[in-house]
């Protein structure tokens, strides 16, 4: 499974959310998306806005790959 996170920022990340639903279209790969406020509907990942701080952790022990927005809560 690939988590991609854009974190809890106040500005959306549309490139990454877009980049991340596009590979997801090319591979079998499971893709989970955390988009934060980005308006970008996801048509190949999976994808969710916010999440709680047990749920996250739980994601990301359960990922293959990890791709964050580099931040305090992804550090």
């Amino acid at each position: 499974m690939i988590l991609v996170s854009v974190g809890t920022h106040y500005q959306p990340f549309e490139r990454l959310v877009k980049a991340a639903d596009d590979y997801a279209a090319t591979t079998k790969e499971q893709v989970i998306i955390q988009k934060g406020i980005t308006d970008y509907s996801c048509s190949s990942a999976e994808s969710f806005d916010f999440c709680s701080k047990e749920e996250m952790s739980e994601l990301i022990n359960k990922a293959d790959v990890l791709v964050l927005q580099g931040g305090w809560g992804s550090l």
